[in-house]
């Protein structure tokens, strides 16, 4: 029982890192989108000539903000993340999550038989891994959305490396002259 209440965990939709089990009840702690006002005379401080750098804003609390963000204000939005989006197939970022997460068993029965030296955690950590980059690619097109394709830029980087994000600070700098929000 506990090796399928493990199986069925690692494909379910995490929302925030924080799961438990009551008597067998799967419970999970979500976000609710609550509808906001933005009042006409209220003093906005960014608008579409903003600049806004998120670091760590493709996942998580960070996206649903940067979502927000885009939505009401339209900026230039750099998104920095650890998720290297650009490395996987097209075919990772097709179907809805439901028949990606599907397709973990089949993967790490693919994957093991290519590489037999990689266990089945190792490979269940790279599925997970385009799980992430999935979600981020969603929450980026949702980005999009809003402010426009050429509008929003990822920029991999391990925010946990001060030069790497130091490094995409002044290229954010050298191609726009300046950042006026960091979330």
């Amino acid at each position: 029982a506990a090796v399928s209440q493990a199986e069925a965990e690692t494909s379910a939709k995490h929302y925030l890192p924080l799961t438990v089990y009551d008597d067998g009840v799967r419970k999970t702690t979500f976000v609710e989108a609550v509808p906001g006002e933005l009042r006409a005379d209220a003093p906005a401080r960014l608008d579409p000539s903003s600049v806004v750098l998120a670091v760590g804003g493709a996942r998580g609390i960070t996206a649903e903000l940067m979502k927000s963000v885009a939505e009401h204000f339209r900026p230039r939005l750099y998104v920095l993340g650890t998720t290297r989006i650009d490395a996987y197939p097209p075919e990772v970022f097709e179907g809805s999550d439901d028949e990606f997460a599907g397709r973990r068993a089949e993967y790490i029965r693919t994957e093991r038989a290519a590489h037999p030296d990689k266990n089945p955690g190792q490979l269940n950590k790279e599925f997970d891994r385009m799980i992430a980059a999935r979600d981020a690619k969603a929450n980026l097109d949702a980005m999009a959305r809003h402010c426009g394709a050429e509008r929003v830029i990822y920029v991999p980087a391990d925010v946990a490396d001060g030069d790497a994000v130091a490094g995409a600070i002044d290229g954010i700098l050298a191609a726009e002259g300046k950042i006026d929000l960091v979330v």
